[in-house]
């Protein structure tokens, strides 16, 4: 993971097959924000994690994506430091801290105006619940239905996101890049995952009319630098969803979704 260069970084935690600490990660790099970034999570045998010490000190649930002050140090220094925790707020910090320390040129992911913020923060959580959550439910659930029904969401749904990219695009609100296409970006990256391990019926259709929008926006997304440079190899990355495939991973996603729960829900 390439840090971007600065005298006064923040500390990113964070795990490189996360996709919620990828959201935070692209956020930061398109902004050319300063942070040092720290692997938290670690896979241990039993399909669990040890989590950085420094993590479970400032978010007491130990989940990645967390970001801290350049002050909060290592081995217990800075306790008081405050963090900010939740994937899709940690994109609306980058654009509030960079505005705040003059660090970027580039346009905010959020759009100007009560109102247009408002609507993306909607149209995010809206991603986050009915596209990112069945993801887990189709690699997770055991029933053969659920896994079904799970899909058939995620690609309604996929489909009503297409139908709303703006006509000229490339992005979801036009030429910008924005907190929508940040949300999904890196499970439309992942969904390969899904016919990996469930079988043919589970790719996402690429000779269906209504999704062209959808691929489009895609090629577009991944492009850009500040995605590229999140990417990992599909090899490396499908082989760490294996546990959610066999239903052994030991996370709270895996506890929430073994339990009838949503991924958001955690």
């Amino acid at each position: 993971m390439a840090a971007v260069k600065g005298a006064s970084r923040l500390r990113f935690f964070t795990a490189w097959f996360c996709p919620y600490a990828q959201r935070a990660w692209i956020a930061l790099n398109h902004h050319r924000i300063p942070y040092t970034p720290i692997e938290a999570l670690s896979i241990t045998e039993d399909k669990g994690y040890v989590k950085h010490p420094v993590l479970l000190q400032h978010n007491p649930k130990g989940l990645v994506p967390t970001i801290l002050p350049a002050e909060a140090e290592e081995k217990g220094k800075g306790a008081a430091a405050p963090a900010v925790f939740e994937s899709l707020l940690c994109i609306e910090f980058a654009d509030e801290y960079a505005n705040e320390k003059n660090l970027s040129n580039k346009p905010n992911l959020m759009p100007k105006g009560a109102f247009a913020k408002a609507q993306a923060r909607i149209m995010a959580s809206w991603v986050d619940r009915q596209i990112c959550s069945p993801f887990y439910r189709v690699l997770i659930r055991k029933d053969q239905k659920e896994r079904d029904d799970a899909f058939a969401e995620l690609l309604a749904n996929l489909r009503v996101f297409a139908k709303n990219i703006h006509p000229q695009g490339p992005f979801f609100y036009g030429t910008d890049l924005s907190i929508v296409d940040v949300a999904l970006a890196p499970w439309a990256y992942r969904f390969y995952i899904l016919e990996h391990y469930r079988g043919k019926g589970f790719g996402i259709p690429a000779n269906d009319t209504t999704l062209s929008p959808y691929f489009r926006w895609y090629d577009a997304v991944v492009e850009l630098p500040a995605v590229k440079d999140t990417l990992q190899d599909k090899k490396k990355l499908a082989a760490v969803y294996e546990r959610y495939a066999d239903a052994s991973a030991k996370s709270m996603v895996g506890d929430a979704v073994r339990a009838g729960k949503e991924a958001h829900d955690i």
